[in-house]
C-alpha cells in the first residue's frame, strides 16, 4: 500500500457499497499461544507453540441520515445483525484509495447510531471476520 490518507476508501458488504463512511479499521490479526511448559522446561521459563490466528473484527463509522439510509445501504448492516443466529457470513471488501483491497467473509456483530442534540447523527458497526482475509495489491 502506498502512503495515502484514507479519503476515498470504500467498504462493500454482500456487493452493497456502504455510503457516508467516515472511518474504517481493517482486520486486526492476533494469534493464540499454547502453553507447553512442563516440569522439564529449561531454566524455569514457560514454553509455547503458536496457535490459530484470529482475523478479529472490522469496524467502521458513518454519518447517519435516516432519510437516506436505504440509499446508503446502512439498513443492510442493521438487517444483517437482526437476522438472528442463523445468518451466514457474507462477502465483504475494503478498497483503499490506491486500489489495494482486502476481501473477507463476515457477519455484523455490532451496530449503533447516535443522535446528539447539537451535532450530526452518526453510527458505527463491527463485522466479525470469518476465515482468512485476502489482501490484493492494486492492479
Amino acid at each position: 500500500m502506498s502512503k495515502n490518507i484514507g479519503y476515498g476508501s470504500t467498504l462493500s458488504i454482500a456487493s452493497n457499497t456502504i455510503g457516508y463512511i467516515t472511518g474504517i479499521t481493517p482486520p486486526e490479526y492476533s494469534r493464540d499461544s499454547i502453553d507447553t511448559t512442563d516440569m522439564d522446561s529449561s531454566d524455569g521459563f514457560r514454553q509455547f507453540l503458536p496457535g490459530l490466528v484470529d482475523a478479529g473484527e472490522v469496524s467502521f463509522e458513518f454519518d447517519f441520515d435516516a432519510s437516506v439510509s436505504d440509499a446508503s445501504n446502512i439498513n443492510k448492516i442493521r438487517e444483517n445483525i437482526e437476522a438472528g443466529p442463523n445468518v451466514e457470513a457474507v462477502a465483504c471488501v475494503i478498497t483503499f484509495p490506491d486500489g489495494e483491497t482486502v476481501s473477507f467473509n463476515g457477519f455484523v456483530t455490532g451496530f449503533r447510531t447516535d443522535a446528539p442534540l447539537e451535532d450530526k447523527m452518526t453510527g458505527s458497526a463491527t463485522i466479525k471476520v470469518s476465515g482468512k482475509p485476502t489482501w490484493a495489491a492494486a492492479s
